[in-house]
């Protein structure tokens, strides 16, 4: 077969092939940064397929000769490359004018975190975070900076509601402080969620000041509406017990002032403010909350124990009188194991109440506890010898009573 290779088709075959070389490069050095001579062996193996395919197809059709379809085939392979490389380099052309007039692409990480960053700044300006601005309002107050600047930073009503790591506003950290002036700032911008918020113990305001002993800010507090006077910790304390266990009595006599306090209230285990007064050697509170219409001086803890008992078995002789003098009172009440006052007393050597009860109309020096143990027995092992004279010269003592075990106290 003779080979025919037209002189016509020189120029277009040169043409398609300095078109494809010229394409290529300017491609790759522009657009995807791969070496010239990578990038032309890649295309030319991908474009291969095509030029083959298509225009060797096309041209066999013709009849042409062997070399004139290889020859035709690389054409293809050229001008296909040609084509690309025209068109990849007005693409990136086109991207780059229009990149102008339109938004960039958001990156990913770096443009999300920046835009989570903006919106937290902004949440930031309209509220600072709790521990930022509740330290910076705390500074001035711990402080005694200017009067001035803590009016400043108290102004935006949002402020009074923010707390520091302890869970403390302006107004619990200006009573732990006894800050009587702040307060007074403080006061009128008190809603009634602020007012009786707690820290990260469950102290109130209120709570923290019966505790600390800042009667004139009791007396303060009292007057804001929607104070809860009886708001409780966790535990069932509120400011009355807190009061009572400390030996405020004067915030004692304020809080029993208000209408609406509850003086019975029990915390969890079922203690009350005179229990608290009364095993902490409180007499005037004591002698307060026997005032109150409706106290209830036989009120047990879930473990029986009340007032008189936990006043005995401590040795508080006034509050045991106190306790005596009061008409409600059980003198022969029992503790779950069967123990009476007397007992207590008698256990611990306490022969001035030990006296006292024996006084008491109506008491019951004989009564046993479960294990069948009288006052008399649980003195003797003791060898509390007043008491023990004392217990004999009871009207109706019985020395040989035994216990269940039939041992008596002279046993």
């Amino acid at each position: 077969m003779k080979f025919v290779f037209p002189g016509k088709n020189i120029a277009l075959y040169a043409t398609s092939f300095a078109l494809s070389a010229i394409s290529g490069i300017l491609y790759s050095a522009f657009v995807t940064q791969i070496p010239a001579s990578a990038f032309t062996a890649a295309q030319l193996a991908a474009a291969n397929t095509y030029g083959v395919s298509l225009v060797g197809t096309l041209l066999a059709i013709s009849s042409f000769s062997g070399m004139q379809l290889a020859i035709a085939a690389i054409s293809g392979v050229a001008l296909v490359g040609a084509v690309f490389g025209v068109f990849k380099i007005a693409q990136f052309g086109l991207q780059r004018v229009f990149s102008k007039f339109s938004k960039p692409e958001p990156q990913t990480n770096i443009v999300s975190e920046q835009q989570e960053s903006t919106k937290n700044n902004k949440a930031s300006r309209k509220i600072l975070s709790q521990m930022e601005l509740g330290n910076q309002l705390l500074v001035p107050i711990e402080n005694s900076f200017a009067p001035e600047a803590v009016t400043l930073l108290i102004t935006p009503a949002e402020n009074l509601k923010v707390t520091n790591s302890q869970d403390n506003t302006a107004l619990i950290r200006a009573v732990t402080l006894g800050d009587i002036p702040l307060l007074n700032k403080l006061i009128p911008r008190l809603s009634p969620d602020i007012l009786n918020s707690m820290d990260s113990l469950g102290f109130t305001a209120l709570m923290l000041a019966a505790m600390n002993g800042h009667t004139a800010i009791i007396a303060a507090l009292l007057t804001v509406p929607g104070i809860q006077v009886n708001q409780q910790k966790q535990d069932g304390t509120n400011a009355l017990m807190l009061a009572a266990v400390h030996g405020h009595t004067a915030i004692v006599k304020v809080l029993l002032a208000n209408p609406d306090i509850l003086v019975n209230h029990l915390s969890q285990n079922g203690t009350t403010a005179l229990m608290l007064a009364a095993m902490n050697g409180h007499p005037d509170i004591v002698t307060a909350l026997l005032a109150v219409p409706g106290i209830q001086v036989n009120q047990q803890k879930q473990d029986g124990t009340n007032a008189l008992m936990l006043a005995a078995v401590d040795g508080h002789t006034a509050i045991v009188k106190a306790l005596l003098a009061n008409p409600d009172i059980l003198v022969n009440h029992l503790y779950l194991n069967g123990t009476t006052a007397l007992m207590f007393a008698a256990m611990s050597g306490h022969t001035d109440i030990v006296t006292a009860l024996l006084a008491a109309p109506g008491i019951q020096p004989n009564q046993q506890d479960h294990n069948g143990k009288t006052a008399l027995m649980v003195a003797v092992p003791k060898d509390h010898s007043d008491i023990i004279t004392a217990l004999l010269a009871a009207p109706g003592i019985q020395v040989n009573l035994p216990n269940q075990s039939g041992v008596t106290a002279l046993m």
